[in-house]
């Protein structure tokens, strides 16, 4: 019995479909690095951020997506070309095959408009949780994951999905290791507000992954076309998000068009903003390279996450996000990663302790969900 048993776990830790799981977790560390520092320089202007992290995912996966369609299109055409060749076996395969298909229940875009919501949502409040010296980097990363337990939570709900003991045992083991990377870290009482954002930030997390495994495994969409449309929805759901944003921001409506426009100029002219507590020009002529490597890591990281919803659950891609913890807090305390005034001091015995004890959590998530 124990070395069928040791086959399995070899075969799921082995499996070269790992690659994606270890290639989220380096991309997430990088992610989340570049994340704080860009803004720490946009901390007037958040919603800056919000408005256009969906646009450059739609415009990268939209493009992927229209030449996945006109190569589908030109395969149709070649087949219909080759049908009078194929022979009655292939015609019954293709037939069960078509009959299968139909027993998946079709892609309705309210899911992807309902899920585009949720991202919004989630983006604003990471965005305006993390702006700033607020909250420090390693500390956002710790509460961003409550999402883990409200994902099981909502896959048990909307999924119907069975939880095993290790999975439970893996939880405890990454918030254990999150925790013990933290020992002595303190609230503070100016930081408040933006920790209860960080922490409300895990609800539309949790349910928009949710709603995404729904529709990469339950129905006929590529995670390309999904991306797409969550992100068009993404912008479409801008306006009442914004109407919210506005007093979370301190901001008058009057004020906000300034405030955006600040943004703006500070992100793509490198000119600071006009108000007392905004970035300077210097800090803005920074974004000239932290905006662009953040930009390419959300793609990556948002390419393997579908793959990883996809191929595995939606639990799994946040256990992964978890790990990466440990190891963009260790990118903090490096000073050419985040400049000399915004380092973090040098990682404690705590820390390394908390990175076995958060990786481990992570292989005992997937060598479970890879056994069952």
């Amino acid at each position: 019995m124990g070395s069928p048993e040791l086959q399995d776990v070899k075969r799921a830790l082995l499996n070269w479909s790992n690659i994606f799981v270890v290639a989220l977790w380096i991309s997430q560390a990088c992610l989340s690095v570049s994340h704080k520092r860009v803004s720490i320089v946009m901390k007037e202007s958040p919603f800056v951020l919000t408005i256009l992290q969906p646009v450059w995912i739609a415009v990268a996966f939209g493009i992927v997506w229209a030449a996945m369609c006109f190569q589908g299109h030109a395969e149709k055409d070649l087949d219909e070309e080759s049908t009078e060749t194929e022979d009655e076996e292939s015609d019954r395969s293709d037939s069960a095959n078509s009959e299968n298909a139909k027993r998946k229940p079709s892609f309705r875009v309210w899911h992807s408009a309902v899920t585009g919501l949720l991202f919004t949502t989630y983006n604003f409040l990471g965005y305006s949780g993390a702006r700033g010296h607020l909250v420090s980097g390693p500390l956002i990363l710790l509460l961003q994951q409550t999402v883990i337990p409200l994902t099981m939570l909502f896959s048990v709900c909307f999924l119907g999905r069975r939880y095993f003991t290790t999975h439970f045992l893996s939880c405890v083991s990454i918030v254990a290791g999150i925790l013990v990377s933290f020992v002595g870290k303190e609230w503070t009482a100016k930081s408040i507000g933006a920790v209860c954002l960080l922490l409300a930030q895990a609800f539309p997390g949790a349910l928009s992954t949710v709603f995404m495994e729904f529709s990469l495994q339950r129905s006929h969409v590529s995670f390309w076309k999904l991306w797409t449309l969550i992100n068009i929805w993404e912008v479409v759901a801008l306006p009442p998000v914004w109407v919210a944003s506005v007093p979370l921001q301190g901001l008058t409506f009057a004020q906000s068009p300034q405030n955006l426009l600040d943004g703006f100029q500070c992100l793509f002219l490198g000119q600071g903003s006009t108000a007392a507590a905004g970035a300077s020009d210097e800090e803005c002529e920074t974004l000239a390279f932290l905006y662009p490597i953040f930009v390419v890591a959300l793609i990556a990281v948002k390419t393997l996450q579908a793959v990883v919803i996809a191929k595995f659950s939606s639990g799994l891609l946040w256990v992964v996000a978890a790990a990466a913890v440990p190891l963009a807090s260790q990118a903090f305390t490096v000073g050419w990663v985040m400049g000399p005034e915004n380092v973090q001091p040098p990682l404690s015995a705590w820390i390394w302790l908390g990175t076995v004890l958060v990786v481990a959590g992570m292989v005992l998530f997937r060598v479970k969900e890879a056994v069952k």
